[in-house]
């Protein structure tokens, strides 16, 4: 079975349903979502590709809708077995897709203050 996984967890999506699920989610939640393949490489049963995407969170999610575009690239890799694919993880730049939501990263404080 086709699995799915996604940084920053890589909680795997197994099957043909767990990734309808994947996609409906980024749909709702960025419904302009758009992704551009920037370039590919294949080699040995494997497909590496840079990509970027543009969307815009208009829709529910795991937070509140900010209604906020994003511009973020990263990678995928794809693994292909008999011609099948079996496998993608993606790797996103996460902190920037936050962000650009407006979510600000706070340093820990130190111990003496």
């Amino acid at each position: 079975k086709f699995t799915f996984r996604m940084s920053p967890d890589f909680k795997p999506a197994v099957g043909i349903d767990s990734l309808k699920q994947v996609i409906t989610y980024w749909r709702t939640g960025y419904p302009d979502f758009h992704l551009e393949i920037i370039e590919e490489v294949y080699c040995l049963g494997r497909i590496a590709v840079r990509w970027k995407i543009t969307a815009t969170n208009t829709g529910p999610g795991n937070f509140p809708p900010t209604g906020k575009k994003v511009h973020v690239q990263g990678m995928s890799l794809i693994h292909v077995e008999g011609g099948k694919l079996i496998d993608e993880w993606v790797f996103g730049n996460n902190l920037a897709w936050l962000t650009q939501l407006g979510y600000k990263l706070i340093p820990p404080t130190s111990e003496g203050s």
